[in-house]
């Protein structure tokens, strides 16, 4: 009697744990957790803990442990959670981070070409998914404009036309309504005669080398943008 009340005891704790079908959904559910964190583009110490844990559970699976496998599978997907919350936050604050930054520089008349590196560095490295990468550079970058802009003095440009384009634009200067989501300039409302000096409003970066410039004048009732190549920073007399 003792023995066959064993026997059933046994056998009903064997049945209250999980069998291979239960443990088959923790292993999925966890891999499904990592796929969703591998779209952040993690680095090696964001999967660590997800990997450790599902070492453990792959172990415990094939020694037929199906309690410790199915634990250590729930582990790995919380390890996979954590790690793509995580990222998610550091990729929302690097891109404010990066935003925040453009707009120091494009304030700029004049911002330091190492600055101006260091934020293209770094945007690159954002859209890779090295966001700690990109938070590092940008935290430079951003200190660098900051010291820029205390020696920042002039707010003035000149609008002429170089001799390499005099052929087709002669003394004019077109002035643009906006600059358009595709990074080029619109509607143009205005053509300036130069050499004429404006003031600077801000520009926009597209690359290390180019940038629109907004500029506008009470003067000549013009607010608008005008592409770089009839932007002398300074007066005319600088020019060759």
């Amino acid at each position: 009697m003792k023995r066959t009340l064993a026997a059933f005891m046994v056998l009903s704790l064997m049945g209250c744990g999980p069998g291979a079908i239960d443990v088959k959904t923790s292993f999925e559910q966890a891999q499904a957790a990592y796929d969703r964190l591998m779209t952040l583009h993690p680095e090696a110490v964001d999967t660590q803990g997800y990997r450790i844990y599902m070492a453990k559970a792959r172990s415990a699976r094939d020694s037929g442990n199906y309690a410790s496998a199915e634990n250590y599978a729930v582990q790995a997907r919380g390890q996979a959670d954590s790690s793509y919350t995580t990222l998610e936050q550091l990729k929302t604050s690097t891109k404010e981070l990066l935003d925040a930054t453009r707009s120091k520089m494009d304030n700029l008349l004049v911002p330091s070409q190492y600055a101006v590196h260091l934020f293209f560095t770094a945007r690159a490295a954002y859209y890779d998914g090295g966001y700690r990468h990109a938070e590092s550079l940008l935290d430079e970058a951003s200190g660098k404009l900051d010291i820029d802009a205390q020696t920042a003095f002039a707010r003035s440009v000149t609008l002429n036309v170089p001799n390499s384009l005099r052929y087709r634009f002669g003394d004019h200067i077109p002035v643009f309504s906006f600059l358009g989501n595709d990074f080029r300039l619109h509607r143009q409302i205005r053509s300036i005669k130069g050499p004429v000096e404006v003031e600077f409003v801000n520009q926009f970066f597209l690359n290390e080398d180019f940038s629109y410039f907004h500029i506008k004048s009470a003067k000549l009732n013009v607010d608008g943008w005008v592409y770089p190549q009839f932007v002398v920073k300074g007066k005319i007399k600088e020019v060759k």
